[in-house]
């Protein structure tokens, strides 16, 4: 009798295991339908070039660059968007939504592997039916860019300076990092900032009112300035 109700048991679990694994399977199955995208055939041309901000027509894209996600500033319903090149790797997306972001890896699969080549986007916009604009070109080069860029970030008006700092940003996806941010020092005016030469390791860094003075960064050693004299008005303000 134990034996029976043992294989009762195993046997329900088998199948609740059964039911949960199908299920499983296919909401992966719908999920990479969705996210895959369909590639439109049934539309009408349009030979002029779509309108999309940033302008990313006749550019040079290197091969290590971030997504270069883009806004298509043509009203629609619908939006579809086929990103390809020579050898393969088409990258599908079907959204409402005019803001277009490209998924990390499958940018980089495609750049890598059409280095040499041209890179084509297609914009499909729908209304009443689907219209396809004339592919915007880019050329994929060989030349990879050095991957970080360090700036100032300011409120955009600039009277709203109490809030900004140094940040850097890995050009290869969208981390960023700071370096420095002035709620650190009294919200002190963090101002113009350089690096000789180009060096990541030997940095200048201006403050201004709060704390002011310049900061020296010489390898591993970071010493502070007063650049005021009786002769100026305040510390220096730029490199």
């Amino acid at each position: 009798m134990r034996l029976e109700i043992l294989t009762i048991t195993k046997n329900k679990h088998m199948k609740t295991y059964s039911t949960y694994k199908i299920y499983f399977i296919s909401l992966i199955f719908i999920y990479l339908l969705n996210s895959c995208g369909v590639k439109i055939k049934d539309f009408s041309v349009d030979n002029n070039l779509p309108s999309i901000y940033p302008d990313y027509t006749n550019i040079i894209i290197p091969p290590n660059i971030a997504p270069l996600n883009f806004y298509i500033k043509e009203t629609a319903k619908k939006y579809h968007v086929e990103i390809h090149s020579l050898n393969g790797g088409r990258i599908l997306i079907d959204q409402s939504s005019p803001k277009i972001e490209i998924p990390m890896r499958k940018w980089h699969r495609l750049l890598e592997e059409n280095i040499g080549q041209d890179l084509y986007i297609d914009i499909f916009t729908k209304k009443d039916k689907w219209v396809k604009y004339a592919s915007i070109k880019d050329s994929i080069v060989s030349e990879r860019i050095e991957n970080y860029l360090v700036y100032r970030l300011i409120n955009g008006a600039y009277i709203f300076w109490k809030k900004m700092g140094i940040y850097q940003r890995n050009l290869e996806n969208f981390d960023q990092t700071p370096i420095f941010e002035n709620s650190s020092a009294n919200e002190a005016c963090v101002n113009c900032h350089s690096f000789c030469r180009n060096n990541p390791k030997k940095m200048s860094m201006h403050f201004r009112m709060t704390h002011a003075g310049t900061m020296i960064l010489d390898g591993k050693n970071l010493k502070k300035i007063n650049t005021n004299t009786k002769y100026t008005i305040s510390a220096c303000a730029y490199p």
